[in-house]
C-alpha cells in the first residue's frame, strides 16, 4: 500500500458579530453548482476532476485500473457488476493479450471510469480508447470513459460536461488543492441541528491533477462522531515515515446551514505523523466511529497507511462483500 494518503475534510464557520477591537471573519460563501444538464431518473452524478457525468444510482465503486482492460480477473465467475472507476490499486500486473470474448462489454463488463489527461504514466493509460463498445471523450483535463451497451452508453454520455463546481458545490480547484498545508481558521461546530448539510469534498492537495477527486453528502450524526473523538493528533507511528512530499489526496467536508452558513473541518489520514481532525481550536484523532461516518461511496479510500487498516479495514470489507 502506499506510504500515506491524505484526506481532507473542511466545514466552514460563520463568525460572529465582532467585538471591539476585533475583526470578524467573512462567512465562506457555498459555491454553486456549474450548470449542466438535468439529472435523468434513477441516475446520480458522479464528479472528477473538470468532468461531471450521471450514472444509474445501482452502480457501485471500484478502482478503475482494476477495472480497465483487465478482462481475465474471473473470467469464470460471470458478468462483473456495474462500477465507477477513479485511479486506484489494481490486483492483477494485466492480462495476456488475445481476450477470448466478443465485446469490452462481455469482457469487462459497464462501468464508468476517470483519468486525468495529463498522467501519461498511469498504467490503464493506453486502455482509455473509444473502441466498440468502449467510448473515450476529454472534458477539460479529464478524461472520461464509458464502457456500456449502446443506449445506456449514449445516455451518459449525453450527462457528461465539464464542470467548476460540481453538484454538491464542491470547486473543482479551492486554494488546498495548491497548498498541501493549508487548515482552517474557524472551529468545527460539535452538535448535529435539522437544518445542517454535510457534504464530503475528495481533493488532490499540494499541486498535480486532477484536483477533484470526488463529493458524497454525509449524514449529520458525523458532526457528533467527530465531537466525540479523544483530543490530540493520531494514530501515528511515525516510524512508518517513507513521505517524499509533494501532492497528497484529502476531502473537504463542508457543513452548511440557512442564510449561506458554511463550517470547515480538516481532516488528515494516513500520514504517519499528524493524523487527525483539524480545526481552528485544535485536533481531535482519527476512530473507527468518525471515519465510519465520512469515508464512502466515492471517498472510501483505495490505499492507507498500514497503521490505519483497523480503521478503514471494515468499510473495505463491505464494499466487496
Amino acid at each position: 500500500m502506499r506510504p500515506e494518503t491524505w484526506l481532507v475534510v473542511a466545514i466552514v464557520v460563520v463568525a460572529g458579530c465582532g467585538v471591539r477591537g476585533e475583526v470578524a471573519q467573512p462567512a465562506p460563501v457555498t459555491p454553486s453548482p456549474t450548470p449542466g444538464p438535468a439529472l435523468p431518473h434513477g441516475f446520480r452524478w458522479e464528479s472528477y476532476g473538470s468532468a461531471q457525468v450521471a450514472v444509474p444510482d445501482e452502480w457501485g465503486w471500484e478502482s478503475g485500473s482494476q477495472r480497465l482492460g483487465q478482462w481475465c480477473l474471473g473470467i469464470d465467475a460471470g458478468p462483473r457488476d456495474p462500477a465507477v472507476g477513479r485511479p486506484g490499486s489494481s490486483t492483477e500486473v494485466g492480462c495476456p493479450a488475445g481476450d477470448p470474448r466478443e465485446t469490452l462489454v462481455d469482457a469487462t463488463g459497464e462501468f464508468v471510469a476517470f483519468l486525468p489527461v495529463g498522467d501519461h504514466t498511469a498504467a490503464d493509460a493506453h486502455t482509455a480508447e473509444t473502441e466498440g463498445d468502449r467510448a473515450v471523450v476529454e472534458l477539460g483535463e479529464t478524461r472520461l470513459i464509458v464502457q456500456a451497451e449502446a443506449g445506456l452508453r449514449e445516455r451518459i454520455l449525453e450527462s457528461a460536461h465539464r464542470i467548476d463546481t460540481d453538484y454538491l458545490g464542491c470547486p473543482v480547484s479551492p486554494p488546498l488543492v495548491d497548498d498541501a498545508d493549508w487548515t482552517p481558521t474557524t472551529e468545527f461546530p460539535t452538535e448535529a441541528s435539522e437544518d445542517i448539510r454535510l457534504v464530503a469534498c475528495g481533493y488532490t492537495a499540494g499541486g498535480g491533477e486532477p484536483g477533484l477527486t470526488g463529493s458524497i453528502e454525509l449524514a449529520p450524526e458525523v458532526v457528533g462522531a467527530i465531537a466525540r473523538a479523544p483530543e490530540g493528533s493520531g494514530p501515528n507511528d511515525p516510524s512508518s515515515c517513507l513521505s517524499t512530499g509533494g501532492a497528497r489526496e484529502v476531502v473537504v467536508l463542508r457543513a452548511s446551514s440557512g442564510g449561506g452558513r458554511s463550517d470547515e473541518l480538516l481532516v488528515r489520514y494516513g500520514d504517519c505523523r499528524d493524523a487527525g481532525f483539524y480545526d481552528g481550536g485544535g485536533v481531535r484523532q482519527l476512530t473507527p466511529e468518525s471515519v465510519a461516518g465520512v469515508f464512502a461511496g466515492p471517498l472510501l479510500p483505495d490505499y492507507f497507511a498500514g497503521h490505519h487498516r483497523e480503521l478503514f479495514r471494515p468499510l473495505l470489507e463491505s464494499r466487496f462483500s
